[in-house]
């Protein structure tokens, strides 16, 4: 069983060069219930809370402002968000804040948790973030980091010795793709690297 101190000590003890999440060095900063996770190589801020010795949560908040839209683009959003939540395992979107923020929630339970389960769980979390993206058509409005993130993602697997179907797979069954569109992603991502990372958007 990991507690907070050790989770904390991974996410402490890591490397700039690495692909996996867990060993990034993440730069914690305490705040009120909880802390915020900072690193150079993920374009968002992660919030790290602690529910007592049974619960873990890290959320994401897109700063997609939703009190804000038109009735119809807002409704729309709310539809797309609550198909991804059927789709995606593990990871949810939800609102927050005075502006209805749209966040990214993935939940953990402390009693069994390990390094390698939370590593997956980061994986997962951004990897529905760019489901998001694509599926909102937001590719314009968000950081290039997103898709530079799903390319580590790729190049993790791939260096875990996955073949390119067992990544298709993993992209279908737990982030909530379309086959189809999860051949597309992994064709695109890893003919984009080899090609020197060119930009996907633009």
């Amino acid at each position: 069983m990991a507690n907070e101190t050790e989770i904390l000590q991974w996410l402490k003890l890591g490397d700039e060069s690495t692909q996996r999440l867990i060993d990034l060095k993440w730069k914690i900063t305490k705040a009120e219930g909880g802390y915020f996770l900072e690193s150079e190589k993920v374009p968002f801020t992660l919030q790290l809370g602690f529910h007592g010795d049974e619960l873990m949560e890290i959320k994401l908040d897109t700063n997609i402002e939703t009190a804000t839209m038109e009735s119809r683009d807002r409704l729309g959003t709310y539809r797309a968000l609550l198909i991804l939540n059927s789709q995606i395992r593990k990871v949810k979107f939800m609102l927050e804040g005075l502006g209805e923020n749209v966040v990214a929630r993935a939940d953990f339970d402390l009693p069994t948790i390990t390094k390698e389960e939370l590593d997956n769980g980061l994986s997962l979390l951004l990897s529905s973030l760019y489901l998001m993206v694509r599926v909102l058509h937001l590719e314009e409005e968000f950081n290039q980091q997103i898709v530079d993130r799903m390319l580590m993602l790729v190049k993790e697997l791939q260096s875990k010795g996955k073949s390119q179907k067992e990544i298709i797979d993993y992209l279908v069954h737990d982030v909530g793709f379309k086959d189809e569109e999860a051949r597309k992603i992994v064709s695109e991502l890893v003919h984009d690297d080899m090609k020197g990372n060119e930009r996907l958007y633009g």
